[in-house]
């Protein structure tokens, strides 16, 4: 299996190209026998950018997966879209298109959804299959439908709201699991909804004991302390063999990680390529 992120708040030192940082996520992962999978946009055309320093084909991309309808996970998607010849499956939640709202101290909501409506993005040749729950969509590889939330620590954001004024949460995320002889890998585009509930369901979903790797967002950087070192303490009980936590967990957390022995944590920025 091959992980490349494509893009990330930062850009990693080991970038072979002068690719662009951004917030947001994007990655691509190339899993045998299941094909090459873009695993979010981004929020902007800086995909593109750097996948073409990258010398990375769009149309070698067999499937998309947009983990939830944030700006800066699915607005890289429409220059994406067009920059291809061939249409492009994408599984999302049901809810990907409904609007998000980001509640600012002085009461202001900014507008954080997806920037593009279903019929525009379709025009450019994206065709939706809308996960609404857990779904196999090769042996051992699945997509995780609505998370359910089995642990008491982790909280959802009360700034993030949803299209009726309401803590947004999140029942339509998704996760992305594929299950290898050494483990499960489970992938995370932010884990609104609690990033040991999405480790969790996972085990549930595809029947694995044991965990092996665990990437992506995690939204750590807005947690409390107690749900930081709750999560943290479950992650060095599972004996991953790798932890790639970027984007949401925030330079603060990934510093706590990288300081946690026997942890084996990667910093997963722009540019970097993980092989296992």
């Amino acid at each position: 299996m091959k992980v490349t992120v494509l893009v990330e708040n930062s850009v990693s030192l080991n970038a072979a190209k002068p690719l662009l940082g951004q917030h947001g996520l994007s990655m691509l992962l190339d899993i045998p026998n299941c094909g090459r999978i873009l695993f979010d946009s981004g929020q902007s055309d800086i995909l593109m950018k750097n996948l073409l320093l990258m010398d990375i084909v769009p149309d070698s991309v067999d499937y998309a997966v947009l983990t939830h309808g944030h700006y800066d996970h699915c607005g890289g998607l429409l220059e994406f879209l067009r920059s291809r010849s061939l249409p492009l499956t994408v599984f999302a939640g049901p809810g990907i298109f409904s609007p998000r709202y980001l509640q600012r101290r002085d009461g202001h909501h900014e507008f954080i959804g997806i920037p593009y409506t279903k019929e525009l993005l379709n025009s450019a040749g994206a065709e939706f299959i809308f996960v609404y729950g857990p779904t196999q969509i090769r042996e051992n590889i699945w997509l995780s439908g609505p998370i359910p939330k089995t642990s008491d620590f982790e909280k959802e954001s009360l700034s993030m709201l949803d299209a009726n004024d309401q803590t947004d949460r999140f029942t339509d995320e998704l996760a992305f699991y594929v299950l290898r002889p050494e483990g499960l890998v489970v992938f995370s585009g932010c884990a609104h909804r609690g990033l040991v509930n999405s480790i969790k369901y996972g085990q549930r979903v595809s029947g694995a004991d044991k965990v092996c790797a665990v990437i992506g967002g995690s939204h750590l950087a807005a947690a409390d302390k107690a749900q930081r070192e709750a999560t943290l303490a479950f992650l060095r009980e599972l004996e991953l063999n790798i932890l790639a936590l970027n984007h949401c967990t925030g330079l603060k957390v990934q510093s706590m990680l990288m300081a946690q022995a026997g942890l084996k944590f990667i910093n997963a920025n722009a540019g970097d390529v993980l092989e296992f």
